[in-house]
């Protein structure tokens, strides 16, 4: 994919709107603006379509959680974990002049952990996860009481890192309703519905 390419897909992502979950995202903001300073992994679980990507891209971009933070990257996962291309693709958002094709997956791991190091970040790693991902990736995230955090989702409780998990509960029916009428009608009402 080309930059430009992965620039329109965060475009879309943010654009989305979240129906219900008010309660999850002020929890979820508060992990990510309060706590500990150490590094604090944050795992929304929930099924296919729940809304976890859009609830996270809301709380990502969300101005009191933006503020918190010097530095901010997003990347979504693919099924088959593949480190270089989001090391490349975190460490061009971060820091382009780190960023280059020709060097070692290594070098691309000192250089975010230099980017990131002393600073305080927000990283959404959005699905895809799995134990061995996690494991190849996070040396490159320093742990230096900035409190910075890394916002995760899975559609698998055991394959996410289980530092602190925030499993979405199913929309009540209200919800579910108003869900299906933004989705059929753009967010027009149904006025035969009270």
């Amino acid at each position: 994919m080309t930059p430009n390419h992965l620039s329109s897909q965060r475009i879309l992502l943010f654009k989305k709107e979240v129906v219900g979950y008010l309660d999850e995202a002020k929890s979820i903001k508060l992990k990510l603006t309060s706590g500990p300073k150490q590094l604090r992994v944050v795992t929304i679980v929930g099924m296919p379509g729940q809304g976890k990507t859009t609830l996270a891209a809301k709380v990502y971009n969300d101005p009191s959680v933006v503020c918190h933070f010097s530095i901010r990257a997003h990347m979504a996962m693919s099924k088959i974990f593949d480190k270089r291309r989001v090391l490349l693709d975190l460490l061009g958002q971060i820091d382009p002049k780190k960023c280059s094709r020709t060097t070692s997956d290594q070098d691309l791991v000192q250089n975010l952990w230099r980017s990131l190091k002393g600073r305080s970040y927000l990283i959404f790693l959005d699905d895809g996860w799995d134990v061995e991902a996690w494991s190849s990736l996070k040396e490159a995230f320093p742990e230096d009481h900035a409190a910075s955090r890394i916002i995760t989702t899975s559609c698998k409780q055991y394959l996410a890192p289980n530092e602190d998990l925030h499993v979405l509960r199913p929309l009540n029916e209200e919800e579910s309703l108003d869900l299906l009428q933004r989705q059929l009608l753009g967010g027009i009402g149904w006025p035969w519905i009270t």
